[in-house]
Protein backbone atom coordinates (compact mmCIF):
# COMPACT_ATOMS: atom_id res chain seq x y z
CA UNK A 1 0.00 0.00 0.00
CA UNK A 2 2.57 2.78 0.95
CA UNK A 3 4.61 1.56 -1.84
CA UNK A 4 1.55 2.23 -4.47
CA UNK A 5 1.25 6.02 -2.88
CA UNK A 6 4.74 6.46 -3.06
CA UNK A 7 4.31 5.60 -7.07
CA UNK A 8 1.50 7.89 -7.28
CA UNK A 9 2.86 10.75 -5.50
CA UNK A 10 5.99 10.05 -7.92
CA UNK A 11 3.51 10.07 -11.08
CA UNK A 12 1.87 13.62 -10.04
CA UNK A 13 4.83 14.90 -9.08
CA UNK A 14 6.35 14.05 -12.82
CA UNK A 15 3.47 15.43 -14.08
CA UNK A 16 3.42 18.55 -12.42
CA UNK A 17 7.20 19.18 -12.77
CA UNK A 18 8.31 17.60 -16.52
CA UNK A 19 5.03 19.28 -18.18
CA UNK A 20 6.20 21.79 -20.66
CA UNK A 21 6.32 25.45 -19.72
CA UNK A 22 6.80 28.15 -22.43
CA UNK A 23 5.82 31.16 -24.46
CA UNK A 24 6.17 31.90 -28.20
CA UNK A 25 7.51 35.70 -28.13
CA UNK A 26 8.09 35.50 -32.31
CA UNK A 27 7.79 33.88 -35.81
CA UNK A 28 9.55 34.84 -38.78
CA UNK A 29 8.93 33.90 -41.96
CA UNK A 30 10.94 34.79 -44.94
CA UNK A 31 9.44 33.14 -48.52
CA UNK A 32 11.91 33.81 -51.04
CA UNK A 33 9.66 32.48 -54.49
CA UNK A 34 12.44 31.02 -57.27
CA UNK A 35 12.37 31.76 -61.00
CA UNK A 36 11.89 27.62 -61.06
CA UNK A 37 8.83 28.37 -58.92
CA UNK A 38 10.11 26.35 -56.02
CA UNK A 39 10.21 28.42 -52.68
CA UNK A 40 12.46 28.57 -50.01
CA UNK A 41 11.12 28.94 -47.16
CA UNK A 42 13.35 30.63 -43.72
CA UNK A 43 10.83 30.21 -40.53
CA UNK A 44 12.68 31.44 -37.17
CA UNK A 45 10.92 30.98 -34.19
CA UNK A 46 11.58 32.65 -30.52
CA UNK A 47 10.74 30.50 -27.47
CA UNK A 48 10.58 32.19 -24.04
CA UNK A 49 11.04 29.00 -21.96
CA UNK A 50 10.81 28.21 -18.48
CA UNK A 51 10.61 24.40 -19.06
CA UNK A 52 11.47 22.04 -21.97
CA UNK A 53 12.10 18.83 -23.29
CA UNK A 54 12.34 19.88 -26.61
CA UNK A 55 9.77 21.51 -29.37
CA UNK A 56 7.16 20.11 -31.61
CA UNK A 57 7.20 21.64 -35.35
CA UNK A 58 4.67 20.78 -37.71
CA UNK A 59 5.10 21.66 -41.71
CA UNK A 60 2.28 21.46 -44.08
CA UNK A 61 2.95 21.22 -47.85
CA UNK A 62 -0.88 20.02 -48.40
CA UNK A 63 -0.65 18.94 -52.12
CA UNK A 64 3.05 20.24 -52.50
CA UNK A 65 6.14 18.84 -51.59
CA UNK A 66 8.93 19.62 -48.81
CA UNK A 67 13.15 19.29 -50.06
CA UNK A 68 16.07 19.57 -48.21
CA UNK A 69 15.00 20.11 -44.37
CA UNK A 70 17.57 21.92 -42.08
CA UNK A 71 16.87 23.22 -38.46
CA UNK A 72 19.20 25.47 -36.60
CA UNK A 73 19.06 26.36 -32.70
CA UNK A 74 21.06 28.46 -31.04
CA UNK A 75 23.32 27.37 -27.81
CA UNK A 76 25.69 29.40 -26.41
CA UNK A 77 24.72 32.43 -28.86
CA UNK A 78 25.97 30.34 -31.26
CA UNK A 79 24.03 28.43 -34.55
CA UNK A 80 23.69 24.66 -34.10
CA UNK A 81 23.02 22.63 -37.06
CA UNK A 82 20.37 19.86 -35.62
CA UNK A 83 20.41 16.07 -36.62
CA UNK A 84 18.00 13.97 -38.20
CA UNK A 85 18.46 11.23 -35.36
CA UNK A 86 16.16 8.94 -33.33
CA UNK A 87 18.18 8.93 -30.67
CA UNK A 88 16.23 10.99 -27.32
CA UNK A 89 19.89 13.42 -27.36
CA UNK A 90 19.92 17.27 -27.70
CA UNK A 91 20.50 18.94 -31.23
CA UNK A 92 18.28 15.40 -32.59
CA UNK A 93 14.92 15.67 -34.61
CA UNK A 94 12.99 12.89 -36.06
CA UNK A 95 10.72 13.81 -38.84
CA UNK A 96 7.19 11.40 -39.62
CA UNK A 97 5.05 12.36 -42.92
CA UNK A 98 1.02 12.35 -42.38
CA UNK A 99 -1.30 13.35 -44.77
CA UNK A 100 1.31 15.75 -46.34
CA UNK A 101 2.41 17.56 -42.64
CA UNK A 102 5.68 16.84 -41.78
CA UNK A 103 5.64 16.05 -38.27
CA UNK A 104 9.18 17.28 -36.74
CA UNK A 105 10.46 16.34 -32.88
CA UNK A 106 13.52 18.18 -31.78
CA UNK A 107 15.41 17.27 -28.32
CA UNK A 108 16.82 20.33 -26.64
CA UNK A 109 15.93 20.08 -22.66
CA UNK A 110 16.30 24.02 -21.84
CA UNK A 111 14.98 26.19 -18.33
CA UNK A 112 14.31 29.19 -17.81
CA UNK A 113 16.23 31.15 -21.21
CA UNK A 114 15.24 32.25 -24.35
CA UNK A 115 16.20 30.41 -27.49
CA UNK A 116 15.47 30.59 -31.20
CA UNK A 117 14.84 27.50 -33.54
CA UNK A 118 15.43 27.88 -37.47
CA UNK A 119 13.72 26.06 -40.12
CA UNK A 120 14.97 25.90 -43.78
CA UNK A 121 13.05 24.04 -46.23
CA UNK A 122 12.21 24.16 -49.97
CA UNK A 123 8.58 23.66 -51.11
CA UNK A 124 7.60 22.73 -54.45
CA UNK A 125 4.30 22.78 -56.20
CA UNK A 126 3.22 25.45 -54.25
CA UNK A 127 2.83 28.44 -57.54
CA UNK A 128 -0.15 27.70 -59.87
CA UNK A 129 0.59 29.50 -63.25
CA UNK A 130 -2.35 30.02 -65.16
CA UNK A 131 -2.86 31.64 -69.01
CA UNK A 132 -2.24 35.21 -67.48
CA UNK A 133 -1.02 35.56 -64.03
CA UNK A 134 0.86 33.03 -60.84
CA UNK A 135 -0.24 32.76 -57.89
CA UNK A 136 0.91 31.50 -54.63
CA UNK A 137 -1.87 30.78 -51.97
CA UNK A 138 -0.70 29.07 -48.86
CA UNK A 139 -1.31 29.18 -45.10
CA UNK A 140 2.24 30.33 -43.55
CA UNK A 141 1.17 29.99 -40.24
CA UNK A 142 -1.50 27.10 -39.28
CA UNK A 143 -4.22 26.75 -36.58
CA UNK A 144 -2.35 24.28 -35.06
CA UNK A 145 -0.02 25.96 -32.56
CA UNK A 146 -0.43 25.03 -28.65
CA UNK A 147 0.43 28.24 -27.44
CA UNK A 148 0.14 32.21 -28.35
CA UNK A 149 2.28 33.97 -30.65
CA UNK A 150 2.82 37.68 -30.22
CA UNK A 151 4.16 38.81 -33.23
CA UNK A 152 4.20 37.42 -36.04
CA UNK A 153 6.03 38.90 -39.81
CA UNK A 154 5.79 37.19 -42.80
CA UNK A 155 7.89 38.42 -45.58
CA UNK A 156 7.23 37.15 -49.65
CA UNK A 157 9.38 38.40 -51.96
CA UNK A 158 9.37 37.85 -55.81
CA UNK A 159 12.36 36.29 -57.97
CA UNK A 160 12.12 39.96 -60.09
CA UNK A 161 11.03 43.20 -59.51
CA UNK A 162 7.41 44.07 -60.93
CA UNK A 163 4.97 47.05 -61.39
CA UNK A 164 3.40 47.30 -58.10
CA UNK A 165 0.22 47.59 -59.90
CA UNK A 166 0.85 44.12 -61.29
CA UNK A 167 0.85 42.93 -57.68
CA UNK A 168 -2.51 41.31 -55.51
CA UNK A 169 -2.01 40.87 -52.54
CA UNK A 170 -5.05 39.42 -50.33
CA UNK A 171 -4.42 37.94 -46.58
CA UNK A 172 -6.67 35.90 -44.42
CA UNK A 173 -7.16 34.64 -41.15
CA UNK A 174 -7.31 37.66 -38.58
CA UNK A 175 -7.88 40.95 -38.22
CA UNK A 176 -5.94 42.13 -36.55
CA UNK A 177 -3.74 41.23 -39.65
CA UNK A 178 -2.00 43.75 -41.43
CA UNK A 179 -0.90 43.37 -45.53
CA UNK A 180 1.55 46.25 -47.90
CA UNK A 181 3.48 45.96 -50.72
CA UNK A 182 6.94 47.38 -49.67
CA UNK A 183 8.60 47.49 -52.96
CA UNK A 184 8.20 46.41 -56.62
CA UNK A 185 9.06 43.05 -55.83
CA UNK A 186 8.38 42.24 -51.48
CA UNK A 187 5.05 41.55 -49.79
CA UNK A 188 4.78 41.91 -46.08
CA UNK A 189 2.45 40.50 -43.79
CA UNK A 190 2.11 41.07 -40.00
CA UNK A 191 -0.16 39.74 -37.05
CA UNK A 192 -0.03 40.60 -33.30
CA UNK A 193 -1.84 38.44 -30.52
CA UNK A 194 -2.13 35.16 -32.83
CA UNK A 195 -4.42 32.99 -30.59
CA UNK A 196 -4.46 28.97 -31.31
CA UNK A 197 -6.81 28.40 -33.99
CA UNK A 198 -6.24 31.79 -36.06
CA UNK A 199 -4.11 31.22 -38.96
CA UNK A 200 -2.21 34.03 -41.10
CA UNK A 201 -3.08 32.85 -45.25
CA UNK A 202 -1.01 34.61 -47.90
CA UNK A 203 -2.59 35.06 -51.40
CA UNK A 204 -0.59 36.72 -53.91
CA UNK A 205 -0.82 36.95 -57.92
CA UNK A 206 1.88 38.67 -59.86
CA UNK A 207 2.78 38.36 -63.52
CA UNK A 208 3.67 34.71 -64.64
CA UNK A 209 6.68 36.19 -67.17
CA UNK A 210 9.22 35.81 -63.76
CA UNK A 211 8.35 32.24 -63.62
CA UNK A 212 10.05 30.20 -65.88
CA UNK A 213 8.10 26.55 -66.74
CA UNK A 214 9.01 23.97 -64.61
CA UNK A 215 8.53 20.65 -63.02
CA UNK A 216 7.84 22.65 -59.71
CA UNK A 217 5.10 24.91 -60.58
CA UNK A 218 1.18 23.74 -60.82
CA UNK A 219 0.06 24.96 -64.35
CA UNK A 220 -3.68 25.27 -65.01
CA UNK A 221 -4.77 25.94 -68.69
CA UNK A 222 -7.17 28.89 -67.89
CA UNK A 223 -6.97 32.46 -66.83
CA UNK A 224 -7.37 33.01 -63.51
CA UNK A 225 -6.69 36.63 -62.39
CA UNK A 226 -10.63 37.40 -62.81
CA UNK A 227 -11.54 34.15 -60.80
CA UNK A 228 -9.00 35.01 -58.27
CA UNK A 229 -10.49 38.26 -57.36
CA UNK A 230 -14.19 37.55 -58.09
CA UNK A 231 -13.40 34.87 -55.21
CA UNK A 232 -11.61 37.50 -52.92
CA UNK A 233 -14.46 40.12 -53.77
CA UNK A 234 -16.63 37.26 -52.19
CA UNK A 235 -14.53 36.95 -49.36
CA UNK A 236 -13.98 40.68 -48.65
CA UNK A 237 -18.06 41.18 -49.06
CA UNK A 238 -18.19 38.04 -46.58
CA UNK A 239 -16.22 39.59 -44.43
CA UNK A 240 -18.85 42.83 -44.56
CA UNK A 241 -21.42 40.63 -43.77
CA UNK A 242 -19.63 39.29 -40.90
CA UNK A 243 -19.03 42.61 -39.71
CA UNK A 244 -22.21 43.96 -40.23
CA UNK A 245 -23.59 40.83 -38.53
CA UNK A 246 -21.16 41.21 -35.66
CA UNK A 247 -21.50 44.74 -34.76
CA UNK A 248 -25.53 44.15 -35.22
CA UNK A 249 -25.26 41.50 -32.62
CA UNK A 250 -23.55 43.69 -30.38
CA UNK A 251 -25.83 46.76 -30.62
CA UNK A 252 -28.99 44.80 -30.11
CA UNK A 253 -27.29 43.30 -26.69
CA UNK A 254 -26.60 46.84 -25.92
CA UNK A 255 -29.93 47.73 -26.72
CA UNK A 256 -31.33 45.03 -24.27
CA UNK A 257 -29.65 45.73 -21.71
CA UNK A 258 -30.76 49.41 -21.13
CA UNK A 259 -34.10 48.42 -22.57
CA UNK A 260 -34.68 45.63 -19.95
CA UNK A 261 -32.99 48.02 -16.80
CA UNK A 262 -35.28 50.90 -17.76
CA UNK A 263 -38.46 48.32 -17.70
CA UNK A 264 -37.23 46.38 -14.78
CA UNK A 265 -34.56 47.47 -12.59
CA UNK A 266 -35.18 51.57 -13.11
CA UNK A 267 -36.76 52.83 -9.85
CA UNK A 268 -40.34 54.86 -9.86
CA UNK A 269 -39.97 58.68 -9.20
CA UNK A 270 -41.28 59.00 -6.06
CA UNK A 271 -44.10 61.45 -4.84
CA UNK A 272 -42.46 63.10 -1.95
CA UNK A 273 -38.95 63.51 -3.63
CA UNK A 274 -36.59 66.13 -1.87
CA UNK A 275 -38.40 65.89 1.28
CA UNK A 276 -35.09 65.02 3.50
CA UNK A 277 -37.12 64.32 6.71
CA UNK A 278 -40.32 63.06 8.54
CA UNK A 279 -41.09 63.91 11.88
CA UNK A 280 -44.45 62.48 12.19
CA UNK A 281 -45.04 58.55 11.58
CA UNK A 282 -45.73 58.30 7.66
CA UNK A 283 -47.67 55.36 7.60
CA UNK A 284 -49.96 52.90 10.20
CA UNK A 285 -47.62 50.10 9.16
CA UNK A 286 -46.38 48.07 12.11
CA UNK A 287 -43.02 48.11 12.91
CA UNK A 288 -42.38 44.85 11.63
CA UNK A 289 -43.68 45.47 8.23
CA UNK A 290 -41.33 48.85 8.43
CA UNK A 291 -38.51 47.52 9.20
CA UNK A 292 -38.60 44.28 7.23
CA UNK A 293 -39.12 47.51 4.07
CA UNK A 294 -36.09 49.53 5.07
CA UNK A 295 -33.81 46.28 5.42
CA UNK A 296 -34.99 45.51 1.71
CA UNK A 297 -36.00 41.79 2.58
CA UNK A 298 -38.72 39.73 1.59
CA UNK A 299 -39.52 38.61 5.24
CA UNK A 300 -38.79 40.17 8.82
CA UNK A 301 -36.31 38.95 11.33
CA UNK A 302 -35.44 38.73 15.30
CA UNK A 303 -35.17 42.56 15.08
CA UNK A 304 -39.17 42.72 14.06
CA UNK A 305 -40.38 40.41 16.37
CA UNK A 306 -38.76 41.96 19.06
CA UNK A 307 -39.98 45.39 17.72
CA UNK A 308 -43.64 43.88 17.65
CA UNK A 309 -43.43 42.20 21.08
CA UNK A 310 -42.47 45.78 22.67
CA UNK A 311 -45.46 47.34 20.70
CA UNK A 312 -47.97 45.01 22.56
CA UNK A 313 -46.27 46.45 25.74
CA UNK A 314 -46.59 49.99 24.51
CA UNK A 315 -50.59 49.35 23.79
CA UNK A 316 -50.90 48.14 27.22
CA UNK A 317 -51.74 44.54 26.35
CA UNK A 318 -48.20 42.92 27.50
CA UNK A 319 -46.27 44.04 31.05
CA UNK A 320 -42.53 43.87 30.99
CA UNK A 321 -40.95 42.77 34.28
CA UNK A 322 -37.53 41.88 35.60
CA UNK A 323 -37.00 38.20 37.59
CA UNK A 324 -34.01 36.32 38.36
CA UNK A 325 -32.10 38.59 35.76
CA UNK A 326 -34.73 37.16 33.50
CA UNK A 327 -37.26 39.15 31.41
CA UNK A 328 -40.87 38.42 31.90
CA UNK A 329 -43.79 39.19 29.42
CA UNK A 330 -47.50 39.82 31.58
CA UNK A 331 -50.63 39.87 30.33
CA UNK A 332 -52.26 43.08 31.46
CA UNK A 333 -55.19 43.53 29.27
CA UNK A 334 -55.79 40.76 26.41
CA UNK A 335 -59.24 42.87 25.03
CA UNK A 336 -57.23 45.64 23.66
CA UNK A 337 -57.78 45.90 19.53
CA UNK A 338 -55.14 43.91 17.83
CA UNK A 339 -54.04 43.27 14.45
CA UNK A 340 -53.73 39.78 13.05
CA UNK A 341 -49.82 40.16 13.21
CA UNK A 342 -50.27 41.25 16.77
CA UNK A 343 -52.76 38.73 18.09
CA UNK A 344 -50.54 35.58 16.11
CA UNK A 345 -47.89 37.09 18.84
CA UNK A 346 -49.50 37.38 21.80
CA UNK A 347 -51.18 33.57 20.98
CA UNK A 348 -47.67 32.43 20.09
CA UNK A 349 -45.56 33.47 23.26
CA UNK A 350 -48.44 33.61 25.91
CA UNK A 351 -50.53 30.53 25.16
CA UNK A 352 -48.42 28.43 23.42
CA UNK A 353 -44.49 28.94 24.77
CA UNK A 354 -46.24 30.31 28.15
CA UNK A 355 -48.62 29.01 30.75
CA UNK A 356 -51.81 31.98 29.09
CA UNK A 357 -50.38 34.74 31.87
CA UNK A 358 -47.29 34.64 31.31
CA UNK A 359 -43.88 34.25 29.57
CA UNK A 360 -40.25 34.46 30.02
CA UNK A 361 -38.56 36.21 26.90
CA UNK A 362 -35.61 33.95 27.29
CA UNK A 363 -36.49 30.82 25.26
CA UNK A 364 -36.52 27.82 27.28
CA UNK A 365 -35.12 24.50 25.49
CA UNK A 366 -38.10 22.44 25.72
CA UNK A 367 -39.94 25.30 23.80
CA UNK A 368 -37.38 25.84 20.87
CA UNK A 369 -38.80 24.24 18.58
CA UNK A 370 -42.35 25.45 19.19
CA UNK A 371 -40.75 29.13 18.58
CA UNK A 372 -39.03 27.77 15.14
CA UNK A 373 -41.74 26.94 13.53
CA UNK A 374 -44.41 29.98 14.86
CA UNK A 375 -41.70 31.97 13.62
CA UNK A 376 -41.81 30.89 10.87
CA UNK A 377 -45.81 30.98 10.18
CA UNK A 378 -45.19 35.10 11.82
CA UNK A 379 -42.98 35.87 9.19
CA UNK A 380 -45.50 34.53 6.36
CA UNK A 381 -47.61 36.50 8.00
CA UNK A 382 -46.04 39.89 7.81
CA UNK A 383 -45.22 38.99 4.49
CA UNK A 384 -48.60 38.25 3.63
CA UNK A 385 -50.02 41.70 4.95
CA UNK A 386 -46.93 43.56 2.72
CA UNK A 387 -47.91 41.89 -0.29
CA UNK A 388 -52.05 43.02 0.76
CA UNK A 389 -50.44 46.44 0.79
CA UNK A 390 -48.46 45.92 -2.48
CA UNK A 391 -45.13 46.54 -0.75
CA UNK A 392 -43.41 43.97 -2.69
CA UNK A 393 -41.51 43.71 -6.09
CA UNK A 394 -42.90 44.77 -9.13
CA UNK A 395 -43.70 42.59 -11.62
CA UNK A 396 -41.25 41.82 -14.43
CA UNK A 397 -41.80 43.17 -17.93
CA UNK A 398 -43.15 39.93 -20.11
CA UNK A 399 -41.76 41.53 -23.22
CA UNK A 400 -38.09 42.37 -22.08
CA UNK A 401 -37.68 39.64 -20.13
CA UNK A 402 -38.44 37.16 -22.75
CA UNK A 403 -36.41 38.57 -25.29
CA UNK A 404 -33.19 39.01 -22.67
CA UNK A 405 -33.68 34.99 -22.35
CA UNK A 406 -33.87 34.38 -25.42
CA UNK A 407 -31.26 36.34 -27.17
CA UNK A 408 -28.80 35.76 -24.00
CA UNK A 409 -28.97 31.62 -24.92
CA UNK A 410 -28.73 32.70 -28.08
CA UNK A 411 -25.58 34.76 -28.44
CA UNK A 412 -24.04 31.95 -25.60
CA UNK A 413 -24.91 29.14 -27.85
CA UNK A 414 -24.67 30.65 -30.93
CA UNK A 415 -21.04 33.00 -30.53
CA UNK A 416 -19.49 29.66 -30.57
CA UNK A 417 -20.90 28.34 -33.82
CA UNK A 418 -20.74 31.73 -35.71
CA UNK A 419 -17.27 32.01 -34.69
CA UNK A 420 -16.55 28.44 -36.35
CA UNK A 421 -18.48 28.66 -39.07
CA UNK A 422 -16.77 32.10 -39.86
CA UNK A 423 -13.50 30.92 -38.70
CA UNK A 424 -13.68 34.49 -37.00
CA UNK A 425 -13.24 34.43 -33.12
CA UNK A 426 -14.32 37.75 -32.42
CA UNK A 427 -18.09 36.13 -32.58
CA UNK A 428 -16.36 34.82 -29.13
CA UNK A 429 -17.59 38.21 -27.77
CA UNK A 430 -21.50 37.30 -28.10
CA UNK A 431 -20.54 33.83 -26.09
CA UNK A 432 -19.49 36.23 -23.30
CA UNK A 433 -22.52 38.85 -23.97
CA UNK A 434 -24.86 36.00 -23.60
CA UNK A 435 -22.98 34.74 -20.35
CA UNK A 436 -23.65 38.12 -18.94
CA UNK A 437 -27.41 38.66 -20.64
CA UNK A 438 -28.63 35.84 -19.24
CA UNK A 439 -28.34 36.13 -15.17
CA UNK A 440 -28.94 39.85 -15.61
CA UNK A 441 -32.15 39.49 -17.43
CA UNK A 442 -33.27 37.13 -14.57
CA UNK A 443 -31.38 39.45 -11.82
CA UNK A 444 -33.11 42.54 -12.67
CA UNK A 445 -35.87 43.71 -10.41
CA UNK A 446 -37.63 46.98 -8.66
CA UNK A 447 -40.18 47.37 -5.37
CA UNK A 448 -43.40 48.76 -7.01
CA UNK A 449 -44.25 52.23 -6.98
CA UNK A 450 -45.93 52.04 -3.24
CA UNK A 451 -42.96 50.36 -2.24
CA UNK A 452 -40.79 53.26 -3.37
CA UNK A 453 -42.64 55.64 -2.02
CA UNK A 454 -42.71 54.05 1.29
CA UNK A 455 -39.18 53.47 1.37
CA UNK A 456 -38.66 57.07 0.90
CA UNK A 457 -40.71 58.40 3.42
CA UNK A 458 -39.48 55.57 6.18
CA UNK A 459 -36.23 56.50 5.11
CA UNK A 460 -36.65 60.09 5.57
CA UNK A 461 -38.53 59.31 9.28
CA UNK A 462 -35.50 57.69 9.93
CA UNK A 463 -33.03 60.34 9.15
CA UNK A 464 -35.33 62.17 11.37
CA UNK A 465 -34.92 60.10 13.96
CA UNK A 466 -31.17 59.43 13.95
CA UNK A 467 -30.37 63.32 13.29
CA UNK A 468 -29.19 64.88 17.02
CA UNK A 469 -30.00 68.40 15.52
CA UNK A 470 -33.73 67.62 15.15
CA UNK A 471 -33.44 68.05 19.15
CA UNK A 472 -34.00 71.17 19.03
CA UNK A 473 -36.10 72.40 22.17
CA UNK A 474 -38.90 70.50 24.44
CA UNK A 475 -41.35 69.56 21.73
CA UNK A 476 -38.96 68.00 19.59
CA UNK A 477 -37.42 66.13 22.49
CA UNK A 478 -40.64 64.99 24.07
CA UNK A 479 -41.77 63.72 20.47
CA UNK A 480 -38.69 61.86 19.80
CA UNK A 481 -38.39 60.28 23.19
CA UNK A 482 -42.09 58.54 22.88
CA UNK A 483 -42.16 54.68 23.59
CA UNK A 484 -43.67 54.14 19.82
CA UNK A 485 -41.00 56.44 18.07
CA UNK A 486 -38.36 54.35 19.88
CA UNK A 487 -39.70 50.83 19.42
CA UNK A 488 -39.67 52.25 15.68
CA UNK A 489 -35.99 53.37 16.14
CA UNK A 490 -35.66 49.35 17.59
CA UNK A 491 -37.19 47.86 14.19
CA UNK A 492 -35.13 50.47 12.02
CA UNK A 493 -31.85 49.20 13.49
CA UNK A 494 -31.09 52.97 15.14
CA UNK A 495 -31.91 52.43 18.34
CA UNK A 496 -28.49 53.02 19.58
CA UNK A 497 -28.09 55.75 17.62
CA UNK A 498 -31.47 57.51 18.83
CA UNK A 499 -29.94 56.67 22.68
CA UNK A 500 -27.03 58.01 21.83
CA UNK A 501 -28.26 61.58 20.38
CA UNK A 502 -30.91 61.59 23.97
CA UNK A 503 -27.90 61.51 26.25
CA UNK A 504 -25.61 64.07 24.28
CA UNK A 505 -28.92 66.17 24.27
CA UNK A 506 -29.03 65.58 28.08
CA UNK A 507 -25.83 66.22 28.71
CA UNK A 508 -26.16 69.88 27.04
CA UNK A 509 -29.39 70.61 28.69
CA UNK A 510 -29.80 68.74 31.70
CA UNK A 511 -33.21 68.75 30.89
CA UNK A 512 -34.59 65.39 32.22
CA UNK A 513 -34.02 61.60 33.23
CA UNK A 514 -34.70 59.05 31.10
CA UNK A 515 -37.57 57.08 30.92
CA UNK A 516 -40.02 54.50 29.38
CA UNK A 517 -38.40 51.75 27.35
CA UNK A 518 -35.64 53.64 26.27
CA UNK A 519 -34.53 53.53 30.01
CA UNK A 520 -35.22 49.47 29.85
CA UNK A 521 -32.96 49.20 26.74
CA UNK A 522 -30.45 52.00 28.12
CA UNK A 523 -30.16 50.35 31.36
CA UNK A 524 -30.86 46.75 31.04
CA UNK A 525 -28.94 44.34 28.46
CA UNK A 526 -31.96 41.74 28.10
CA UNK A 527 -33.27 43.69 24.78
CA UNK A 528 -30.14 42.70 23.36
CA UNK A 529 -29.59 39.42 24.42
CA UNK A 530 -32.71 38.20 23.48
CA UNK A 531 -32.83 39.48 20.43
CA UNK A 532 -29.19 37.54 20.16
CA UNK A 533 -30.83 34.23 21.76
CA UNK A 534 -33.72 34.41 19.28
CA UNK A 535 -31.37 35.15 16.27
CA UNK A 536 -29.32 31.62 17.77
CA UNK A 537 -32.18 29.69 18.21
CA UNK A 538 -33.50 30.68 14.24
CA UNK A 539 -29.97 29.69 13.09
CA UNK A 540 -29.43 26.59 15.12
CA UNK A 541 -32.56 25.13 13.80
CA UNK A 542 -31.69 25.68 9.64
CA UNK A 543 -28.51 24.49 10.24
CA UNK A 544 -30.65 21.16 11.70
CA UNK A 545 -32.68 21.29 8.74
CA UNK A 546 -29.78 21.56 6.08
CA UNK A 547 -28.85 18.30 7.17
CA UNK A 548 -32.22 16.47 7.98
CA UNK A 549 -35.68 15.24 5.71
CA UNK A 550 -37.32 17.56 8.02
CA UNK A 551 -39.77 19.66 5.98
CA UNK A 552 -42.04 22.68 6.89
CA UNK A 553 -45.73 22.61 5.52
CA UNK A 554 -44.18 25.82 3.54
CA UNK A 555 -7.61 44.19 -42.47
CA UNK A 556 -7.22 40.71 -42.73
CA UNK A 557 -10.79 39.42 -44.50
CA UNK A 558 -12.18 36.49 -42.71
CA UNK A 559 -12.53 33.32 -44.36
CA UNK A 560 -10.13 31.52 -46.00
CA UNK A 561 -8.91 31.78 -50.20
CA UNK A 562 -8.27 27.61 -49.74
CA UNK A 563 -4.40 27.59 -49.72
CA UNK A 564 -2.51 25.19 -48.24
CA UNK A 565 -0.63 25.24 -44.96
CA UNK A 566 -3.97 24.95 -42.44
CA UNK A 567 -2.31 21.71 -40.04
CA UNK A 568 0.99 23.92 -39.73
CA UNK A 569 1.54 24.67 -35.84
CA UNK A 570 4.27 23.82 -32.99
CA UNK A 571 4.16 23.17 -29.32
CA UNK A 572 6.72 21.66 -27.14
CA UNK A 573 6.93 18.21 -25.07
Amino acid sequence: MIKKIYLLFVLIFTTLYTSPSYNVDSLDIKADIQKDGSIIVTEKVVYDINNINGILYNIDTGEGSLKSLEILYTEDGRLKKAINSNSAKNGNFTVNLNNGVYKIKLYDRVKGMKKSYIFKYRLDKMIKVYRDVAQLNRKFVGKNWSKGIEDIYLEIKLPEKVKKDDIYAFGHGSSSGKIEIVAPNKIVYSMKKYKPGQFLEANVVFPKSIIISSEKVITVDENGLNKILKMENSLLNKAEKELYLFIGAIIWGLFLIVYIYVKNSKRYKVDSEGQAYFSKLPDDYSPAIVGTLLSKQEYPTERELLATILELVRKGVLQLSEEENRTKLIVKNRDIKLSYEESFVLRWYIDRMGDGKEVYLEIDRAKREIYYRDYIEWREIVHSDMVAKNLTMDKKDRLSTTLGIITGFSYFIGGVFLASYFENTIFIALTFLGFFLLPYTNSRKRATKEKENAIYRWKAFKNYLITSTNFKDEKELSRCITDQYFIYAIALGVADKVVENYKRFLFETREREIGGLMRYYIYRDSFRNIEREMRGVTRGFERELRGSNFSDSRGFSGGSSGGSGGSSGGGAF
